[in-house]
């Protein structure tokens, strides 16, 4: 998968939920970037393949990341 095919309305998303909460704490916005989009992919790809990283895991199914 390439950094493209991250699906940008799920990276969205993510992101404008962050700014709400960074909003609140007179953070910057954050803004998007496919470099880090598809690094994200990455570690949260690694986390399902991996094992030990069960607790992890969860985590992720329940934002529907896990890869087909």
């Amino acid at each position: 998968m390439s950094p493209n095919e991250v699906n940008r309305d799920f990276v969205i998303d993510i992101i404008d939920r962050t700014n709400i909460d960074r909003k609140k704490v007179n953070l910057q916005p954050l803004k998007e970037n496919s470099a880090l989009n598809y690094a994200a992919y990455l570690r949260a790809k690694d986390i399902l393949d991996n094992p030990k990283l069960f607790h992890l895991k969860i985590i992720i199914k329940l934002f529907k990341l896990e890869s087909q």
